[in-house]
């Protein structure tokens, strides 16, 4: 159930404290935070070097430029490598010549230059290619379905071959061995093929029907879990091409050379912070320093939804693709109507066999929205970058932590953001999303968007496990530490497959020193080596305060000025400190919005209004109310004291005055060795042994002494 707003306290505060040594770790924290933006702090804080460039993983990418394509195309592989590259008109105009895919075998590989696992496959494929450089009539080809140019044919082959996510192999026979007509070929395909290809006309229909003899696939043996990659093996992917074909390799002990993963460092999630790997977050030459506000990531996230539809809609996938629209418009801080009007104009037109007509009514919905259309070229995500992110993979991630993490705020706070724009914005607290709600969020857009196959069987693997303390998020705090615990997790197995030399935890030392155990950060705990590469969560969360982790997570991706919060539990000196903290962000972000180009209306804009409530003063009231308040003060005065001498004159008091210690209780006398008197008798040790606990705790209102 929604609880209270959150407090100052409740949001920066570290459990296990006193509440005011809570309240002033949570201002050194973000004061130490704002110190950073403010360049107070030098490079050298992590204790390592700080790399030169940002790191990214992946392969070396090329532009390479091929006889009879439209133009350069983008590639992994190496253009004077052994593995060809081609586009889709140049795949299906070498197959129908007769010359060439008319006598020879091609071995079509289809993947997207963003999949981890598709890296992996271009030192296996490459062997496989050099193994067979001498056989001329088997040629190894490579199809990057991430650049638009390539997409209809991958559709085509996905539809033909029954391809599933990527890297996918297919075995295209030669013209002269196949005895089908093509009218045979076509009533063997699946049903959804076979409408499809009903319903094609001029030049889609002549390149699907160049490919419908492609339905060969290869299928990877089954691999237990938590075999070390590569999942793909040379030798296999020879010994499928040897017996579909007859043909065997020109040079067999190329393919033995295998990758020796076994003498890779496997990365510590209890170690120090290592070389920061999460530089191009930040300012060029400011660690520390954030490179974006929150709304730059909000543009880029939904600009890559919008991607994701475009590439990866498929018919199978249509009513999920509904439910993840319908979910962001509840749960994404901005848009919230516009993604309504998507997935409800989605959902009428009901699942479509050719993704085309999907293209067509986002491009219309965008154009309405004054959204980026994907129909448009210059809007092709394969060759033009996101600000925040280098591709796809990296946006996926951005557009969960950003949903997650709004939900989170809603969640905790029981009020909307802050100039909430999603559909929500007006809602009652027991309408906004529920924590199993955006687990399974979460999970079918895993499962309907993300196309590396090993990636995406890993994640929902684990999510079904209940790794990584899945099965235990019972609040929205929990569900976004889960989300932070899964994505450190990938990007430690990623460096350690690419050998990175940086830490790929997040958040760097540099940007969130308050996050990290500072016992850790200095050096003064021994960390031990892990072997295998299955992280848990005690692992994982070894590092880090994860109260801070979560606030951190909220000031990236929501910002700290669109959160509602009550600050009435923190002195006047502290309220100052936090507000300062404030400002930092604000002047940020209308920075942000004063130099955004056109494009990013509605997602960088001046931070909202806080509610108005006066801003805390160390000077006390205004010098002109100080006579009245004296006034009334000594009016009391004069009243207590009269009412004082006259309850003594009336012998009120007996005895003395019974003036005594602030400190030590008044008790109620009872008969001598009555169970009371017992009963008081222990009261009133323990109520002394709590005095004595307490002369030595400082007070909470003395910051200095804290």
């Amino acid at each position: 159930a929604p609880g209270p707003r959150p407090s100052a306290e409740m949001v920066f505060g570290r459990p296990g404290a006193s509440a005011g040594a809570r309240r002033l770790q949570a201002i050194l924290a973000l004061s130490t935070v704002a110190a950073l933006a403010d360049g107070a702090f030098s490079a050298d804080q992590s204790g390592g070097a700080i790399a030169a460039v940002p790191w990214q993983p992946g392969p070396t990418r090329y532009d390479v430029t091929i006889p009879g394509a439209d133009g350069p195309t983008l590639t992994i592989y190496p253009p004077e490598g052994p593995v060809d590259v081609v586009t889709g008109k140049v795949l299906t105009s070498r197959i129908q010549d007769p010359e060439d895919g008319g006598k020879s075998w091609y071995v079509v590989e289809m993947y997207d230059h963003m999949c981890p696992h598709c890296w992996y496959a271009v030192p296996i494929l490459s062997r496989v290619a050099g193994a067979y450089a001498q056989v001329p009539t088997l040629k190894v080809v490579s199809l990057n379905c991430h650049v638009r140019e390539n997409r209809e044919a991958c559709f085509f082959l996905e539809l033909i071959a029954q391809a599933v996510d990527f890297p996918t192999f297919i075995l295209c026979p030669p013209a002269s061995q196949t005895s089908q007509k093509q009218e045979e070929l076509l009533r063997k395909l699946p049903n959804r093929a076979q409408a499809l290809a009903n319903r094609l006309f001029g030049e889609e229909q002549a390149m699907f029907l160049s490919l419908v003899r492609c339905t060969n696939r290869y299928l990877e043996r089954h691999l237990p879990r938590g075999k070390e990659d590569p999942f793909l093996s040379a030798p296999d992917i020879a010994q499928w091409i040897m017996r579909e074909t007859g043909l065997e390799a020109s040079s067999p002990k190329d393919l033995q050379s295998e990758a020796d993963l076994s003498r890779l460092r496997t990365p510590d999630p209890r170690a120090p912070p290592g070389r920061p790997g999460w530089l191009r977050d930040d300012r060029e030459g400011a660690p520390g320093v954030p490179a974006w506000v929150p709304g730059q990531r909000w543009f880029d996230a939904l600009r890559g939804f919008v991607h994701f539809v475009h590439t990866e809609y498929r018919p199978t996938s249509h009513y999920d693709i509904v439910r993840v629209m319908d979910f962001l418009s509840k749960a994404f801080p901005v848009k919230g109507g516009a993604l309504r009007s998507l997935a409800e104009r989605l959902k009428a037109s009901g699942p479509q066999d050719n993704p085309k007509k999907v293209h067509q009514m986002i491009s219309e919905w965008a154009t309405a929205f004054e959204l980026p259309d994907s129909n448009d070229p210059g809007e092709d995500d394969s060759s033009l970058g996101y600000l925040t992110c280098e591709g796809s993979t990296c946006v996926m991630w951005t557009l969960l932590h950003i949903t997650v993490a709004a939900v989170a705020v809603r969640g905790v706070s029981g009020q909307p953001l802050l100039g909430d724009g999603s559909v929500l914005a007006q809602a009652k607290p027991e309408e906004y999303p529920t924590v199993p709600e955006c687990l399974s969020f979460v999970r079918v857009f895993v499962s309907a968007f993300l196309n590396c196959k090993q990636c995406k069987a890993d994640f929902l693997t684990d999510f079904d496990n209940c790794d990584f303390g899945r099965c235990t998020v019972t609040n929205y705090r929990d569900l976004a530490l889960w989300l932070w615990r899964v994505h450190n997790a990938v990007s430690m197995r990623v460096a350690k497959l690419n050998q990175a030399e940086v830490d790929r935890r997040w958040p760097m030392y540099q940007d969130c020193p308050a996050c990290w155990h500072e016992e850790l950060a200095l050096g003064n705990v021994m960390s031990r080596r892990l072997r295998p590469l299955n992280f848990d969560k005690e692992d994982l969360d070894a590092p880090f305060h994860t109260d801070h982790v979560f606030w951190h997570i909220v000031r990236t991706y929501i910002g700290i000025t669109r959160v509602r919060m009550e600050m009435d539990s923190l002195s006047p000196r502290e309220q100052m400190q936090v507000q300062a903290v404030m400002d930092r962000d604000r002047a940020q972000e209308l920075e942000a919005a004063s130099r955004r180009p056109t494009h990013h209306r509605g997602f960088v804009e001046p931070p909202p209004p806080r509610p108005t409530t006066p801003r805390p003063s160390l000077q006390g009231p205004p010098h002109e109310h100080g006579p009245v308040a004296i006034a009334v003060a000594f009016s009391l005065l004069v009243v207590l004291l009269a009412l004082g001498v006259m309850l003594y004159l009336n012998g009120f008091f007996e005895g003395d005055l019974g003036i005594r210690s602030s400190r030590e209780p008044v008790l109620r006398q009872a008969p001598a060795g009555s169970p009371v008197d017992h009963q008081e008798d222990a009261d009133d040790d323990e109520m002394a042994a709590e005095r004595e606990a307490k002369v030595d705790e400082p007070l909470d209102t003395d910051p200095a002494a804290e």
